[in-house]
């Protein structure tokens, strides 16, 4: 099956949503999360941010918003 590039944008762009979701929920729970716990949030969610912004440069050299989906 052949994916096109917008529908792996949406993909990309929702993975960064979860991305920063993940982050800002973490540092609300802060103080009742374990420090594991923590640390598993904030990694995933600073692998996931950091995916979303190579995937907004890529747009931007290719001259298009990826925020409209």
């Amino acid at each position: 099956m052949k994916y096109n590039w917008k529908f792996r944008k949406k993909c990309w762009m929702g993975l960064y949503a979860a991305g920063l979701l993940i982050f800002s929920m973490s540092s609300l729970l802060r103080h009742e999360l374990s420090d594991f716990q923590l640390g598993f949030c904030e990694g995933i969610s600073m692998v996931l941010m950091l995916t979303g912004v190579v995937i907004i440069g890529f747009c931007l050299v290719k001259r298009e918003n990826p925020f409209r989906l």
